[in-house]
């Protein structure tokens, strides 16, 4: 019985620490620009996100936070990340965004 408990609690905290990286993940996504100055921001989250377990969501936010990350410092692997995690997520939103950088580079 004690350690069912245990094992519920550490489910429980497990399970608190991936939403409160996910919710900490969508904020950074939410208040950065694509500027010099939320690359920080845009690497954070982007980090947080990879350690999630992979799915569409998680997958078509990485494709945010890279091919944000992109248009700050135009280094081909923010690109290339966020082309391939956006094509991966299958999100209508994160394709567009995609293309469109895609048209810019």
């Amino acid at each position: 019985m004690l350690q069912e408990t245990a094992r519920a609690v550490r489910f429980h905290d497990i399970l608190s620490l991936v939403r409160e990286a996910w919710e900490r993940a969508v904020l950074l996504l939410q208040e950065a620009r694509p500027t010099g100055q939320d690359l920080p921001r845009l690497r954070e989250a982007a980090r947080l996100l990879e350690a999630l377990r992979p799915d569409l969501e998680r997958d078509a936010l990485l494709a945010l936070a890279y091919l944000r990350m992109y248009q700050v410092v135009r280094k081909e692997e923010y690109f290339l990340r966020g082309y391939s995690y956006a094509w991966t997520s299958q999100k209508e939103e994160a394709l567009a965004l995609a293309e469109r950088v895609k048209e810019e580079a």
